[in-house]
Protein backbone atom coordinates (compact mmCIF):
# COMPACT_ATOMS: atom_id res chain seq x y z
CA UNK A 1 0.00 0.00 0.00
CA UNK A 2 1.29 3.35 -1.04
CA UNK A 3 1.72 5.80 2.39
CA UNK A 4 -0.49 8.86 1.83
CA UNK A 5 1.32 12.02 1.89
CA UNK A 6 0.45 14.26 4.46
CA UNK A 7 -0.94 17.83 3.91
CA UNK A 8 2.03 20.99 4.81
CA UNK A 9 0.48 23.21 7.58
CA UNK A 10 2.20 26.72 7.89
CA UNK A 11 4.47 27.20 10.74
CA UNK A 12 3.20 29.82 12.76
CA UNK A 13 5.29 32.72 12.41
CA UNK A 14 5.36 33.07 15.90
CA UNK A 15 6.75 29.88 16.21
CA UNK A 16 9.48 30.16 13.62
CA UNK A 17 10.90 33.43 15.24
CA UNK A 18 10.98 31.65 18.61
CA UNK A 19 12.91 28.72 17.19
CA UNK A 20 15.15 30.46 14.79
CA UNK A 21 16.21 32.70 17.71
CA UNK A 22 16.69 29.98 20.06
CA UNK A 23 18.98 28.25 17.63
CA UNK A 24 20.44 31.81 16.86
CA UNK A 25 19.28 31.53 13.13
CA UNK A 26 22.36 28.24 13.17
CA UNK A 27 21.87 24.67 12.03
CA UNK A 28 21.62 22.87 15.82
CA UNK A 29 23.68 19.61 14.23
CA UNK A 30 26.92 21.37 12.03
CA UNK A 31 26.24 24.88 13.96
CA UNK A 32 28.01 27.07 11.19
CA UNK A 33 26.88 30.11 11.50
CA UNK A 34 25.89 31.84 8.30
CA UNK A 35 24.85 28.86 6.30
CA UNK A 36 21.49 28.27 4.65
CA UNK A 37 18.81 27.05 7.01
CA UNK A 38 15.44 25.47 7.17
CA UNK A 39 12.97 24.37 9.63
CA UNK A 40 12.72 20.31 9.95
CA UNK A 41 10.14 18.65 10.96
CA UNK A 42 11.54 15.93 13.09
CA UNK A 43 9.18 13.10 12.74
CA UNK A 44 8.67 14.44 9.07
CA UNK A 45 5.01 15.19 9.59
CA UNK A 46 4.28 18.89 8.07
CA UNK A 47 1.45 19.25 9.81
CA UNK A 48 3.28 19.08 13.16
CA UNK A 49 4.41 21.99 14.27
CA UNK A 50 4.65 21.70 17.70
CA UNK A 51 8.25 23.21 18.79
CA UNK A 52 9.32 19.34 20.30
CA UNK A 53 8.64 18.64 16.71
CA UNK A 54 10.89 21.71 14.95
CA UNK A 55 14.30 22.08 14.66
CA UNK A 56 16.87 24.53 12.68
CA UNK A 57 19.49 22.43 10.10
CA UNK A 58 21.09 24.05 7.40
CA UNK A 59 20.39 22.56 3.63
CA UNK A 60 22.88 19.85 3.96
CA UNK A 61 22.41 18.67 7.29
CA UNK A 62 18.67 18.54 6.08
CA UNK A 63 19.67 16.19 3.48
CA UNK A 64 21.63 13.81 5.89
CA UNK A 65 17.60 12.96 7.28
CA UNK A 66 17.17 11.87 3.97
CA UNK A 67 19.27 9.29 3.35
CA UNK A 68 18.20 6.05 2.80
CA UNK A 69 20.44 3.00 2.77
CA UNK A 70 24.39 3.46 1.17
CA UNK A 71 27.49 4.20 3.44
CA UNK A 72 25.87 7.35 4.99
CA UNK A 73 24.28 8.03 8.32
CA UNK A 74 20.93 8.83 8.58
CA UNK A 75 20.33 11.43 11.22
CA UNK A 76 17.06 9.85 12.78
CA UNK A 77 14.64 11.99 14.84
CA UNK A 78 16.32 10.66 18.43
CA UNK A 79 19.86 12.42 17.08
CA UNK A 80 17.98 15.47 15.57
CA UNK A 81 16.15 15.84 18.90
CA UNK A 82 19.96 15.14 21.07
CA UNK A 83 21.36 17.82 18.69
CA UNK A 84 18.76 20.43 19.61
CA UNK A 85 18.36 20.28 22.42
CA UNK A 86 22.09 20.74 23.01
CA UNK A 87 22.18 23.35 20.62
CA UNK A 88 19.51 25.46 22.08
CA UNK A 89 20.90 24.30 25.71
CA UNK A 90 24.66 26.26 24.26
CA UNK A 91 23.28 29.19 23.34
CA UNK A 92 21.60 30.62 25.79
CA UNK A 93 24.83 29.56 28.12
CA UNK A 94 26.64 31.74 25.58
CA UNK A 95 24.53 34.29 25.18
CA UNK A 96 24.17 34.38 29.26
CA UNK A 97 28.46 34.48 29.45
CA UNK A 98 28.62 37.52 26.78
CA UNK A 99 25.59 39.64 28.87
CA UNK A 100 27.50 39.12 32.20
CA UNK A 101 30.54 41.37 30.36
CA UNK A 102 27.65 43.30 27.83
CA UNK A 103 24.88 44.40 30.14
CA UNK A 104 23.92 47.17 32.55
CA UNK A 105 20.43 46.15 33.62
CA UNK A 106 17.89 48.40 32.76
CA UNK A 107 13.58 48.98 35.01
CA UNK A 108 12.36 51.96 33.17
CA UNK A 109 13.17 55.19 32.91
CA UNK A 110 15.90 54.65 35.72
CA UNK A 111 18.67 51.95 36.67
CA UNK A 112 19.22 50.93 39.94
CA UNK A 113 22.46 50.95 40.96
CA UNK A 114 22.78 48.90 44.64
CA UNK A 115 25.25 50.37 46.86
CA UNK A 116 27.98 49.17 48.56
CA UNK A 117 26.83 49.83 51.88
CA UNK A 118 24.70 47.93 53.76
CA UNK A 119 22.09 50.40 55.25
CA UNK A 120 22.32 53.06 52.29
CA UNK A 121 19.51 52.73 50.17
CA UNK A 122 20.23 52.07 46.46
CA UNK A 123 21.06 55.14 44.42
CA UNK A 124 18.69 55.89 41.32
CA UNK A 125 20.14 57.30 38.15
CA UNK A 126 18.14 58.84 35.83
CA UNK A 127 18.14 56.93 31.95
CA UNK A 128 19.94 59.15 30.00
CA UNK A 129 22.72 59.88 32.78
CA UNK A 130 22.99 55.78 32.40
CA UNK A 131 23.39 55.88 29.07
CA UNK A 132 26.52 57.97 28.92
CA UNK A 133 27.32 55.87 32.09
CA UNK A 134 26.97 52.90 30.10
CA UNK A 135 28.32 53.94 26.50
CA UNK A 136 32.20 55.17 28.36
CA UNK A 137 32.30 51.41 29.97
CA UNK A 138 32.06 50.11 25.85
CA UNK A 139 35.51 50.20 24.78
CA UNK A 140 37.10 48.56 27.94
CA UNK A 141 34.25 45.82 27.41
CA UNK A 142 35.31 45.27 23.50
CA UNK A 143 38.97 45.50 24.37
CA UNK A 144 38.65 42.66 27.61
CA UNK A 145 36.78 40.26 24.80
CA UNK A 146 39.56 41.18 22.42
CA UNK A 147 41.91 40.13 25.06
CA UNK A 148 40.06 36.85 25.94
CA UNK A 149 39.53 35.63 21.94
CA UNK A 150 43.50 36.25 21.40
CA UNK A 151 44.70 33.21 22.71
CA UNK A 152 42.29 31.05 20.59
CA UNK A 153 43.15 33.17 17.70
CA UNK A 154 46.72 32.41 18.45
CA UNK A 155 46.25 28.82 18.32
CA UNK A 156 46.68 28.63 14.26
CA UNK A 157 43.51 26.31 14.58
CA UNK A 158 40.57 27.29 12.85
CA UNK A 159 37.95 25.70 15.00
CA UNK A 160 39.49 27.66 17.83
CA UNK A 161 40.03 30.62 15.83
CA UNK A 162 36.12 30.27 14.85
CA UNK A 163 35.16 30.29 18.57
CA UNK A 164 37.29 33.07 19.65
CA UNK A 165 35.14 35.36 17.12
CA UNK A 166 31.73 33.97 17.41
CA UNK A 167 32.49 34.54 21.72
CA UNK A 168 33.45 38.37 20.33
CA UNK A 169 30.58 39.03 18.32
CA UNK A 170 28.33 37.46 20.94
CA UNK A 171 29.88 40.05 23.19
CA UNK A 172 29.05 43.03 20.63
CA UNK A 173 25.37 41.60 19.70
CA UNK A 174 24.60 41.95 23.63
CA UNK A 175 25.91 45.68 23.42
CA UNK A 176 23.41 46.73 20.51
CA UNK A 177 20.20 44.74 22.55
CA UNK A 178 21.20 47.01 25.30
CA UNK A 179 21.70 49.91 23.37
CA UNK A 180 18.50 49.61 22.36
CA UNK A 181 16.82 49.59 25.36
CA UNK A 182 16.96 53.26 25.06
CA UNK A 183 14.92 54.07 21.98
CA UNK A 184 11.07 52.91 21.74
CA UNK A 185 9.60 49.10 22.69
CA UNK A 186 10.67 47.02 19.73
CA UNK A 187 11.96 50.03 17.80
CA UNK A 188 13.97 47.67 15.49
CA UNK A 189 12.13 45.75 12.72
CA UNK A 190 9.10 45.47 15.42
CA UNK A 191 10.90 43.08 17.44
CA UNK A 192 12.15 42.33 21.02
CA UNK A 193 16.23 43.72 20.53
CA UNK A 194 17.76 40.19 21.23
CA UNK A 195 15.79 38.91 18.29
CA UNK A 196 16.20 41.39 16.14
CA UNK A 197 19.56 42.13 16.40
CA UNK A 198 20.24 37.70 16.18
CA UNK A 199 18.58 38.42 12.86
CA UNK A 200 20.66 41.18 11.46
CA UNK A 201 23.74 38.93 12.63
CA UNK A 202 22.51 35.86 10.69
CA UNK A 203 21.80 37.71 7.64
CA UNK A 204 25.95 39.44 7.81
CA UNK A 205 27.20 36.08 8.05
CA UNK A 206 24.76 34.80 5.38
CA UNK A 207 25.94 38.12 3.14
CA UNK A 208 29.68 37.53 3.65
CA UNK A 209 29.79 33.87 3.47
CA UNK A 210 28.08 34.12 -0.24
CA UNK A 211 30.90 36.61 -0.72
CA UNK A 212 33.61 34.57 0.30
CA UNK A 213 32.24 31.96 -2.37
CA UNK A 214 31.39 33.10 -5.55
CA UNK A 215 31.30 29.87 -6.96
CA UNK A 216 29.21 28.26 -4.98
CA UNK A 217 28.49 26.69 -1.73
CA UNK A 218 31.28 24.89 -0.45
CA UNK A 219 33.62 26.20 -2.87
CA UNK A 220 35.96 28.41 -0.87
CA UNK A 221 37.60 25.77 1.91
CA UNK A 222 37.99 26.16 5.47
CA UNK A 223 39.14 29.61 5.69
CA UNK A 224 35.27 30.79 4.47
CA UNK A 225 34.16 30.52 8.14
CA UNK A 226 37.51 32.66 9.81
CA UNK A 227 37.00 35.17 7.03
CA UNK A 228 32.50 35.57 7.29
CA UNK A 229 33.22 36.16 11.07
CA UNK A 230 35.98 38.60 11.31
CA UNK A 231 33.75 40.31 8.30
CA UNK A 232 30.32 40.25 10.87
CA UNK A 233 32.25 41.02 13.47
CA UNK A 234 33.46 44.38 11.66
CA UNK A 235 29.64 45.20 10.61
CA UNK A 236 28.03 44.92 14.17
CA UNK A 237 31.22 46.86 15.85
CA UNK A 238 30.80 49.65 13.20
CA UNK A 239 26.57 49.26 14.13
CA UNK A 240 27.63 50.06 17.59
CA UNK A 241 29.53 53.25 17.08
CA UNK A 242 26.34 54.33 14.58
CA UNK A 243 23.90 53.81 17.67
CA UNK A 244 25.78 55.42 19.74
CA UNK A 245 26.36 58.59 17.38
CA UNK A 246 22.74 58.04 17.18
CA UNK A 247 21.63 58.63 20.75
CA UNK A 248 24.53 61.17 21.84
CA UNK A 249 24.76 63.15 18.89
CA UNK A 250 25.79 66.56 20.30
CA UNK A 251 25.25 65.28 23.60
CA UNK A 252 26.48 68.06 26.23
CA UNK A 253 29.31 66.53 28.32
CA UNK A 254 29.91 64.06 26.04
CA UNK A 255 32.45 64.01 24.16
CA UNK A 256 31.31 61.94 20.58
CA UNK A 257 34.88 61.83 18.84
CA UNK A 258 36.62 60.97 22.36
CA UNK A 259 34.95 58.27 22.56
CA UNK A 260 34.91 56.86 18.68
CA UNK A 261 38.68 57.21 19.16
CA UNK A 262 38.49 54.71 22.18
CA UNK A 263 35.88 52.38 20.59
CA UNK A 264 38.53 52.25 17.44
CA UNK A 265 41.39 51.48 19.54
CA UNK A 266 39.60 48.79 21.44
CA UNK A 267 39.31 46.24 18.38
Amino acid sequence: MTRMAKDRVPIPPEIAAELLFASDHTCCVCRDRGRAVQIHHIDEDPANNTKENLSVLCLLCHNDTQIKGGFGRKLDANLVTQYRDDWHERVVIRRDKADELAALRLAGSVVVVPSTEPEAEALMIPADEALVTYVKTLPSVLANGYSIAQPRWDTGITVEMLEGTYELIDLVEQMLSHLASWFPENHFGGQPAPEYFSQYVATRFAWHRALAEPDGVGTGGTIVGPVASMAVLDDIQRAVDEIVCSLLWEREGFSLNAWRGEWSQAK
